[in-house]
């Protein structure tokens, strides 16, 4: 799953993959995309591995995989910047262990010393 736009998020916001022109699709395996999650039919041990990137401010982000909506801190990254850098890229990779019907979302983490929303461009394959 991709974004090729760019994206204003606020704290705990899931990521938008634009490639999706209807409400939900399917992919491979089964899996239903919607233009912010996943829901995977199967259980069974899937792979997340994600990457953003994004223009400063803030100087400070991080984005982790939810599930259910539950943060997995397994596969949460983030990066803090100084003045001057243009893009910066965060990413991880995990296995993780999913029921059936279980919806995964990538969601903005920013941290409350950040009061200005991140404007990113997104990267993203779960």
């Amino acid at each position: 799953m991709y974004d090729n736009a760019a994206q204003t998020l606020i704290d705990n916001q899931a990521v938008r993959f634009n490639q999706f022109d209807q409400p939900t699709s399917i992919m491979a395996g089964g899996i239903l995309a919607t233009a912010t999650s996943l829901t995977v039919p199967t259980a069974g041990d899937y792979t997340a591995d994600w990457s953003v990137s994004f223009l400063p401010p803030p100087t400070h982000c991080a984005f982790g995989i939810f599930i259910n909506g539950v943060l997995n801190p397994a596969p949460t990254s983030g990066l803090a910047v100084t003045d001057g850098q243009q893009v910066n890229d965060v990413g991880a990779t995990a296995i993780l262990r999913l029921a059936a019907n279980d919806v995964v979302e990538l969601r903005a983490l920013i941290p409350a010393a950040t009061s200005a929303p991140a404007i990113i461009n997104i990267s993203g394959v779960i």
